[in-house]
């Protein structure tokens, strides 16, 4: 966790420098990294897309303060058929997180541990609002 931590930390040094706010964009363990920068430093982005990945609840248990908004542009795309992080994890993780106020848009695709065609058009279509 104290890893997990340094790494946040150091992102968000560098996001504090930017002179624009990016839209965070992670896959499988980047998203699971980019949900928690969103939820712990929300200011510091204009979006967050996490893609085969989940929510990680416990992490805000510890040391990692809770600071999530439901202003912050967020999405989760899920696949239906992911075997790494399948669908029985990554839910439930999302819905916990929206219950504390985080206001994250979950999205589901016929789709693997992967991003299919379909997912693409729909972050394209997400982008393009946010």
């Amino acid at each position: 966790m104290d890893q997990v931590v340094e790494s946040i930390t150091e992102l968000r040094e560098l996001l504090e420098q930017a002179i624009l706010k990016p839209i965070l964009f992670g896959f499988s363990q980047g998203g699971i990294v980019a949900n928690a920068l969103a939820a712990s430093n929300p200011e510091l982005l204009s979006g967050c897309v996490a893609v085969a990945s989940y929510f990680p609840n416990d992490w805000f248990k510890g040391n990692l303060g809770w600071n999530a908004s439901e202003s912050l542009a967020h999405l989760a795309v899920v696949g239906d058929e992911d075997g790494v992080i399948p669908p029985s994890l990554s839910l439930p993780s999302y819905a916990e997180a929206n219950q504390s106020g985080a206001g994250i848009a979950v999205q589901r695709f016929p789709m693997g541990h992967g991003i299919a065609p379909d997912s693409w058009q729909a972050i394209s279509r997400w982008l393009l609002q946010h």
